[in-house]
């Protein structure tokens, strides 16, 4: 797969209007439940809203909160703090 595809693909799952709602809100409840909940189950939430053709949910990190996904064996991570979202390739 070509860059410009990859490129694409990433910001589609980025730039999904569900996906940043639901993740906001994971946020926002781990951040008052971090104590107490797994954060696999964070990942069992996100999971479906992610996964499409081409991409792959790898796993949820607690910091910065957000789930790494792959899309052609590049790993990428949407991270969420309290004054910003992004996403970046990770290793």
């Amino acid at each position: 797969m070509d860059t410009e595809k990859r490129k694409s693909i990433v910001m589609g799952v980025f730039k999904d209007r569900t996906v940043q709602v639901r993740l906001i809100n994971l946020y926002s409840r781990w951040l008052d439940e971090r104590e107490y909940e797994d954060i696999r189950e964070y990942g069992d939430n996100i999971k479906p809203l992610i996964e499409r053709e081409n991409v792959r949910f790898v796993k949820m990190v607690k910091r910065p909160f957000g789930p790494v996904f792959t899309v052609d064996n590049c790993n990428y991570h949407i991270s969420i703090t309290t004054k910003k979202i992004q996403v970046k390739q990770v290793k």
